[in-house]
């Protein structure tokens, strides 16, 4: 089925460019509990509804539960950074090819996300790692055998971050920890995705740093086989 938004959805970016909404759910004419009934207060009504009413704890039930697959499978808690990563890592694209500021990465797709989980846990075809950033370049090794798209999300909570100004439309970056990802392999560098916030409707690209998101992705379709170095 096509993945649309419907027609009174907000769109990014934020004001200094920042990726928003970060992912979708569906949140139009869904069936859900409800407190009253013609009028009078009820423990049985139903009712249908749209908008965040629906898709916001759509979305929050869906993390609680991956949270506890992934604390089964890993044994610890993940961090904040690293719920909204599996979400993001797995979202269905939708929209324009990569990030958009209509659909942001995609609608969260919790099939994916618990079959990543596992199989990271199990050491199989994910990876998956929470580390604290010193300063100092990190690096990771991975073999892809060329049969599907490699890709790598990473995910920080921006500690320090500023506030933005009392004016409208400010473009100040209020991203207080710029770190960057790309990965080198057969085929050279790879960059994330990128958008410009100047231009909001146009597609996202790879071929430039990200120095406006705390999210950050690559995505390389067709990997030749061999030995990929993902950095931060």
């Amino acid at each position: 089925a096509q993945i649309v938004t419907t027609s009174f959805s907000s769109y990014g970016p934020t004001d200094d460019g920042r990726i928003k909404p970060d992912v979708v759910a569906n949140g139009a004419g869904v069936w859900s509990t409800g407190a009253f009934s013609g009028g009078a207060p009820s423990t049985s009504a139903y009712y249908s509804s749209p908008g965040t009413s629906m898709a916001a704890p759509n979305v929050t039930g869906t993390a609680v539960l991956l949270i506890e697959h992934f604390q089964n499978e890993f044994g610890f808690a993940p961090q904040a950074a690293s719920t909204k990563g599996l979400l993001i890592h797995t979202a269905s694209d939708a929209g324009n090819t990569g990030p958009d500021y209509a659909y942001g990465w995609g609608l969260v797709n919790a099939a994916e996300a618990a079959d990543f989980i596992t199989k990271s846990a199990a050491g199989a075809s994910g990876y998956f790692e929470q580390r604290t950033f010193n300063g100092s370049t990190q690096s990771i090794d991975l073999i892809s055998d060329g049969t599907g798209p490699l890709k790598a999300t990473i995910v920080w909570s921006d500690w320090g971050l500023t506030t933005q100004g009392s004016g409208l439309d400010d473009n100040t970056s209020v991203l207080a920890n710029n770190l960057d990802l790309w990965v080198l392999g057969p085929g050279g560098k790879y960059f994330p995705w990128t958008l410009n916030p100047a231009n909001p409707t146009s597609p996202a690209v790879r071929n430039q740093s990200n120095n406006l998101d705390n999210v950050e992705q690559v995505l390389i379709d067709a990997p030749a086989a061999g030995t990929y170095t993902i950095y931060v």
